[in-house]
C-alpha cells in the first residue's frame, strides 16, 4: 500500500512537471507552430489527456484542442464555472488541481502562462487511466481501489472506473490517505478480493448431478477453501491492526522525540551519540552532524567529563540519574544543563542510554541574582548586614581556636543627612556608592567592608598585625574621604567617625565587637568627629570612672540629681496619646546634663544600676499614681529594666513594694526589657515574666531587631508589645532594606498577636509609611520630646492632627 502511495504521488508529480513545462515554453512565446507541434505530442503519448486550451488574461478561451467534441464543450462549461480569474490569487505561480463535477475520475490542471495577467494553461486528464498504470490493483487475493475526493474509483484495468454504488462489500484491510501535488487528495483502501471465482469452484454442470458422492465431496473442499481463506482474512487483518497500532505508537514517541523542547539524545554502550533532536543543535549550536558518531566528552567542560562517565556507566546498569552539567556553546557562553539519564533497554539487553538535556541557565542565572541580592546592598553592592554578620561570626570562631587577632569597624558619615536634605536623595545615594568605592581601596580582598545601613559601614579585618595597625588603617579611612567627591559638577566633602574594637579576652560572643565598636564610635562622634575611638575595655573604664560612679552616684540619689521625664506614645494614624515612657535625666551640678548613654552602662559594671533602678521603679509608680489621680491622664507608664535589675532576686518583691506604696494600679506600669535580657536563660526569663503577668503587669521586648536569635522564642515569651529600635526607622523611607525589615517584623508581630511600636519618629514621612504599615503605636520628637510630669499634665489628647493618607 505504501508503494503504491508513493507511485500516485510520483505519477502525478510527473504529470504536474510536463503541464508546467508546456506553460512554461507557452509563455516564452512558442508561437503557432510550437504549440500545435506541443499539443499533438501531448495527445498521442499520453491517452489519459481528454482537453488541452489556453486561456486568456480576459477569461476567453484563445485555443481549445479535446479528445472529443463532448470533452470540448465540457471543458468550456467547467472552467466558467469556476471562475479561476477569481478563484486563483494574483501572486499564485504553481499548479492547481480541481475535480470536475460528477466526474470524480477527472482533474483540471491549471497553470499560469508566467503569471496571472498572461493567462493559463488548462488540462483536463482522467485520473482513473493516469494512474491505472501504476497501481496494482490486483494482488492475488486482495484488491486495492482509489478513491478521488468524492467518491471511490476501482481501477480494475486502465482507463476503467466503477463507482462506489457498484462495490460489492468486502473485508476491508488497509486505508493510506494520499496527497497528491496540486492539491487534490486520493485514498487508497485494501480489500479481500471477491470470493466469487472460489464458490465457483462447487457448481458442477448439471450432466455430472449422478455423481453425487463426487459433488458431495467437491462441494465440503470448495467450503473448507472458502472457510480458510476467510479465516485468512481475519488473521491479515488483525496483523494488519496490529501493524496499525504499532505504527501510530511509532508516530507518537517519534513527535514526542522530535518536537521536545528539551534536547533528548542517545549514546551507545562506548559513549558515541547516536541521535540526537534539533533542541540538541540549539543548546549546543552544533548541528546534528557535527554531533552524531563523536563521544560525549567532546560536548563538555574537563571538569565534568568524569562524572558524566560514572553517570553513563551506572546508567547502563540499570541506575537512571540525574546531574547538572555545563557545556560551552558554540557562541562561547556557558549553558548549565540538567540531565536525566535513562537506559535503553532491547529484548532484555541494555543497548545504550537515552539521555534528555533541559537548559537551566535563565533560571540557575536567576537564582544566583536573588541569592546575591539577599547578601547584598543593591545600592552599593557591598555586603549587607546579615552577611557581615555572618563573617564575624566564622572569623571570630576561627581566630579563637588561631589565637588570632580580630578588628572590628563601625564608621558613620558625618553629616550625612545634611546632604541628603540639602542637596537631594540622588546626591547622596551617589555619594555612599563613590565612599564604598573609596573604602574599598583601603580594606583590601582579605578582609570585609558591608554597610549596614543609611550612611553606616562596618568593617572586619583579619590580616591586621597588631592594635597600631588597626590605628593606622583607621586613620588611611579618615585619610581617604577627606578629598572632596564631584557629583554631577558639584564638589562634596564628608568626614566620618570611626569606632574600634578587638576580640579581647573579655568578649565572648561576636556580636559584642560590633556593640563595643558602636559605642566607640558614640564617643569618636562626641569628640568632634572625623576621627576615630579605639574601646577601652570594661576593666580600664571601670578603673577610670568606678570612683567617681561609685561616689557621685550615691549622691545624686541622696541630693535628688535624677529627674523622671516622660515621653508619650501616640496612636499611629491618629496621634493621641495612649500611653508614657520613662526616660532618666542626670543633671550634674558640674558637669552639667550627663547623658544616660554615659551612666547607665558604667551603673551596670559598678552594680549601682541595682539602686538606680530601685529608684526609677519608685518614682515611676508615685508619678503615674498622680497622672492616674487625674482621670484625662489615667494611662500606662513603661519603665526600662536592666539585665542585673530583671534576674537580681527580689525583683519581684521591689516592684509590688512600689505598686503598692503608690497604690499604683498594676495594669498601669509596664517594663521594657531587651532581647538579650529575656535570651540569656530564657527559660528562668520566661517564668518571671509570667510571674509579672500574674500581678498584672504587662512586659514589652524593647530595641526588637538589634539582638540576635530572638526569632525563635519570640512565639514562646508571654510578652504583648515589641519596640522597633530606631535605627530601622531612621532611614524607612529611602532604605528599602530596612523597609521591609519593618514590614515584616510587624507582620510578623500581629500574627503572634502583638503589637507593635516604632521609637525615633522625626519626620512626618516616616509617620506615613508606619501608618501604611499597620503600625500601632509611635514614639518620636516628631510628637513630643521627653518632659517632666507637670509639662505632661498639660499636654492636650491629641499630639498631631488625625493623619489623612492619600
Amino acid at each position: 500500500m505504501d508503494n503504491a502511495a508513493l507511485n500516485a504521488r510520483h505519477t502525478m508529480q510527473s504529470e504536474l512537471e510536463v503541464i508546467q513545462r508546456l506553460a512554461w515554453r507557452q509563455g516564452l512565446g512558442n508561437g503557432v507552430e510550437g504549440w500545435e507541434h506541443d499539443v499533438q505530442a501531448y495527445f498521442q503519448h499520453a491517452p489519459y489527456l481528454k482537453t488541452l486550451a489556453l486561456l486568456g488574461p480576459d477569461g476567453e478561451f484563445e485555443d481549445i484542442r479535446a479528445s472529443s467534441e463532448q470533452y470540448r464543450l465540457r471543458l468550456v462549461q467547467e472552467v466558467n464555472a469556476l471562475r479561476l480569474q477569481e478563484t486563483l490569487p494574483r501572486d499564485w505561480s504553481g499548479t492547481a488541481s480541481f475535480t470536475v463535477p460528477n466526474r470524480p475520475s477527472h482533474l483540471l490542471l491549471v497553470t499560469p502562462l508566467g503569471n496571472l495577467d498572461a493567462g493559463q494553461l488548462i488540462a483536463e486528464v482522467d485520473l482513473a487511466e493516469l494512474l491505472g498504470q501504476q497501481l496494482k490493483v490486483q494482488l492475488n487475493q486482495f484488491r486495492l481501489t482509489a478513491g478521488g475526493d468524492s467518491s471511490f474509483l476501482i481501477l480494475e484495468q486502465p482507463g476503467r472506473a466503477i463507482y462506489d454504488s457498484f462495490l460489492r462489500p468486502l473485508p476491508h484491510l488497509g486505508r493510506r490517505h494520499v496527497g497528491l501535488p496540486g492539491g487534490s487528495g486520493l485514498t487508497l483502501d485494501v480489500h479481500m478480493n471477491s470470493v466469487s471465482g472460489m464458490l465457483h469452484a462447487g457448481i458442477m454442470p448439471a450432466g455430472f448431478a449422478i455423481a453425487g458422492l463426487t459433488l458431495s465431496y467437491l462441494l465440503a473442499l470448495s467450503l473448507a477453501l472458502v472457510r480458510l481463506l476467510l479465516l485468512r482474512s481475519h488473521e491479515v487483518l488483525a496483523a494488519r491492526q496490529h501493524l496499525e497500532a504499532q505504527y501510530d505508537l511509532e508516530q507518537r514517541f517519534r513527535s514526542l522525540y522530535l518536537y521536545n523542547p528539551d534536547g533528548v539524545f542517545s549514546i551507545d554502550r562506548e559513549g558515541r551519540v547516536v541521535t540526537a533532536n534539533e533542541a540538541c543543535s540549539h543548546i549546543t549550536g552544533r548541528s546534528n552532524d557535527e554531533v552524531l558518531g563523536n563521544h560525549f566528552s567532546t560536548l563538555l567542560q574537563p571538569q565534568d567529563i568524569g562524572r558524566m562517565q560514572a553517570l553513563h556507566a551506572s546508567t547502563l546498569i540499570g541506575h537512571p540519574d540525574q546531574v547538572e552539567l555545563q557545556i560551552a556553546h558554540t557562541d562561547g557562553h556557558m549553558k548549565i544543563l540538567d540531565l536525566t539519564t535513562m537506559p535503553i533497554i532491547v529484548g532484555g539487553v541494555t543497548k545504550g542510554v537515552f539521555c534528555i538535556a533541559k537548559d537551566i541557565t535563565q533560571q540557575s542565572e536567576q537564582e544566583a541574582q536573588l541569592a546575591y541580592l539577599a547578601r547584598h546592598d543593591l545600592l552599593t553592592t557591598l555586603p549587607n548586614h546579615a552577611t557581615f554578620d555572618e563573617r564575624l561570626n566564622k572569623e571570630f570562631e576561627q581566630a579563637k581556636r588561631m589565637g588570632s587577632l580580630l578588628i572590628v569597624m563601625h564608621l558613620n558619615l558625618d553629616g550625612f543627612k545634611t546632604i541628603n536634605d540639602g542637596l537631594g536623595y540622588h546626591i547622596g545615594n551617589q555619594l555612599l556608592v563613590l565612599v564604598a568605592g573609596r573604602l574599598l581601596e583601603v580594606v583590601g580582598q582579605d578582609n570585609t567592608l558591608a554597610r549596614l545601613t543609611g550612611d553606616e559601614f562596618a568593617l572586619l579585618f583579619i590580616s591586621l598585625d597588631d592594635r597600631q595597625a588597626g590605628l593606622d588603617m583607621a586613620q588611611r579611612l579618615l585619610d581617604t574621604l577627606s578629598a572632596p567627591f564631584q557629583i554631577e559638577g558639584t564638589p562634596v566633602q564628608i568626614s566620618a567617625s570611626i569606632g574600634i574594637a578587638c576580640n579581647c579576652a573579655s568578649a565572648k560572643h561576636a556580636y559584642k565587637l560590633m556593640q563595643r565598636a558602636g559605642l566607640a564610635m558614640s564617643d569618636a562622634k562626641q569628640q568632634g568627629r572625623n576621627t576615630w575611638q579605639w574601646y577601652q575595655g570594661e576593666e580600664q573604664q571601670i578603673t577610670k570612672a568606678s570612683v567617681l560612679l561609685r561616689h557621685d552616684l550615691h549622691t545624686a540619689l541622696q541630693e535628688e540629681q535624677f529627674e523622671l521625664h516622660y515621653q508619650p506614645i501616640v496612636e499611629a494614624m491618629s496621634g493621641r496619646i495612649h500611653s508614657f515612657e520613662a526616660l532618666i535625666r542626670w543633671q550634674h551640678p558640674e558637669k552639667g546634663m550627663i547623658s544616660p548613654d554615659v551612666f547607665i552602662p558604667l551603673a551596670e559594671q559598678t552594680g549601682q544600676i541595682i539602686s538606680l533602678g530601685r529608684w526609677i521603679m519608685y518614682r515611676v509608680c508615685q508619678d503615674a499614681a498622680i497622672m492616674h489621680a487625674t482621670s484625662h491622664r489615667a494611662l500606662p507608664v513603661a519603665v526600662n529594666i536592666s539585665s542585673l535589675q530583671f534576674r537580681r532576686a527580689g525583683f519581684l518583691e521591689d516592684v509590688q513594694h512600689a505598686l503598692t506604696a503608690s497604690g499604683l494600679p498594676a495594669k498601669f506600669l509596664e517594663l521594657e526589657v531587651t532581647e538579650s535580657v529575656l535570651l540569656d536563660g530564657a527559660e528562668q526569663a520566661i517564668e518571671l515574666v509570667n510571674k509579672l503577668k500574674a500581678m498584672g503587669i504587662n512586659v514589652a521586648l524593647d530595641d526588637f531587631g538589634t539582638g540576635f536569635s530572638s526569632l525563635s522564642y519570640l512565639r514562646d515569651l508571654p510578652i504583648n508589645k515589641v519596640k522597633l529600635d530606631r535605627a530601622f526607622i531612621k532611614d524607612i523611607t529611602t532604605d528599602l532594606r530596612n523597609a521591609a525589615i519593618v514590614q515584616g517584623i510587624i507582620t510578623m508581630s500581629h500574627q503572634l498577636d502583638l503589637v507593635v511600636v516604632a521609637e525615633g519618629i522625626e519626620e512626618r514621612d516616616q509617620q506615613q509609611d508606619l501608618v501604611r504599615r499597620h503600625c500601632d503605636f509611635l514614639q518620636g520628637f516628631l510628637f513630643a520630646k521627653p518632659m517632666p510630669l507637670s509639662t505632661v499634665m498639660e499636654l492636650p489628647d491629641h499630639l498631631l492632627p488625625t493623619l489623612e493618607l492619600d
